[in-house]
């Protein structure tokens, strides 16, 4: 792995959630209503990723900042910030494709950090993780 270190034994798994946030092809009106029901479906996994008793980064969770602030951010900004946490994370956990999403999962890539698609992938990974720790013993 490329300047990543997963955290100490004992310690959840981190877990970003990466999947589409902006409405595509659609109008104003709509966009927020896509917006929402994307945030709801990362928030979802995210709550699946807590039921296997890891920690999730729901970065779709700035939907609210959105509706709250006073002025309008740039895109790139939300995307900065993302990319920082992102960097800290052990797993990202995609379970959608989009431009954004794409660019995050090729710099977990660049990174070092697994990639996984599914809850499944995420338990198997978790597995592998304390296998190789030795936390499990030999489960072979």
């Amino acid at each position: 792995m490329v300047g990543h270190e997963p955290r100490k034994q004992g310690v959840t798994i981190l877990v970003y959630i990466c999947g589409p946030y902006t409405a595509r092809d659609c109008d104003l009106h709509d966009a927020a209503r896509v917006q929402q029901q994307n945030t709801d479906r990362a928030v979802d996994i995210g709550l699946q990723v807590m039921e296997a008793g890891h920690t999730p980064f729901i970065p779709h969770l700035s939907h609210y900042v959105h509706l709250r602030a006073d002025k309008s951010y740039e895109a790139a900004l939300w995307y900065e910030m993302g990319l920082e946490v992102l960097a800290r994370c052990d797993v990202l956990l995609k379970f959608d494709s989009s431009p954004g999403a794409d660019m995050e999962e090729q710099e977990a890539r660049r990174l070092g950090i697994p990639v996984v698609y599914s809850i499944e992938d995420l338990l198997r990974l978790d597995i592998r993780m304390r296998c190789s720790r030795g936390d499990l013993g030999n489960t072979s």
